[in-house]
């Protein structure tokens, strides 16, 4: 069964912000902040602490330059707690990817700052159309990127019903129905 895909259209949005005392840090290419990303992932992306899903989420990707592409949400006592990436994503469309935050850091809007943060940086870029991947069972992301103009996008799957498994997400949200964008051809 494939992922859920969401796209947005349209350039900049208004900005969340941080709770008191969270920072923004970009990457800056250390072992930590490597570790870091990881600790981070390990929270539902990614199955254990190997480089090798680094390597594979990242540095494998030829549109992706870590020092410009990935940030941290950084707690009051300096910690990251939380990350995304910006990509270009291959059918030439911004993208968001990777969006993780450690188990204590959920619940405050630092999710909402990092999807708002990722689609203003995308803006900036010359994007006016951004996309993601998600899983059903991820309900709070899927309200923040709802929240922030991702929509659902049908794509071909032979395993599934995308649109009956977005009205059920929709369903479970209590998210008023919203419009679904159609495969492109």
């Amino acid at each position: 069964m494939k992922q859920l895909y969401m796209r947005r259209r349209g350039g900049h949005t208004e900005e969340h912000t941080l709770p008191e005392g969270y920072t923004l840090q970009f990457f800056d290419g250390t072992k930590e902040a490597v570790n870091d990303w990881l600790d981070i992932c390990l929270g539902g992306l990614i199955p254990d602490k190997s480089f090798s899903h680094f390597q594979n989420a990242i540095l494998n990707k030829p549109d992706i330059n870590p020092m410009n592409d990935i940030f941290f949400v950084l707690s009051p006592d300096g910690i990251r707690v939380a990350t995304t990436t910006c990509i270009r994503r291959p059918e030439g469309i911004g993208g968001v990817h990777m969006v993780a935050a450690l188990e204590e850091s959920r619940g405050k809007g630092i999710g909402h700052f990092l999807i708002t943060k990722a689609v203003n940086i995308l803006a900036d870029r010359g994007f006016t159309e951004m996309g993601l991947t998600t899983d059903d069972f991820r309900l709070p992301a899927i309200k923040t990127y709802l929240d922030a103009g991702f929509r659902p996008y049908l794509v071909h799957d032979d395993d599934s019903d995308m649109v009956k498994r977005w009205d059920d997400v929709l369903e479970k949200l209590g998210y008023p129905k919203v419009e679904y964008y159609p495969e492109e051809e």
